[in-house]
């Protein structure tokens, strides 16, 4: 029984692991979007704010 209970932990903590790598990769794609976004120009002032205060916000949350 213990040498099951330790096989689940092991893959519990497997898919786990694998888990938050993938949100970390998600959240670094992320940001290059938004970096990208930010150097391209824009006519519209108004869009330019607003993808500036997603960013701001992005970088606040981490």
């Amino acid at each position: 029984m213990a040498t099951m209970t330790t096989q689940t932990n092991e893959k519990t903590q497997r898919i786990l692991a694998d888990w938050v790598g993938d949100i970390v990769a998600l959240e670094s794609h992320i940001e290059e979007a938004m970096d990208r976004q930010l150097k391209l120009s824009s006519d519209n002032a108004e869009i330019t704010s607003t993808i500036q205060r997603f960013h701001e916000l992005f970088f606040f949350l981490k």
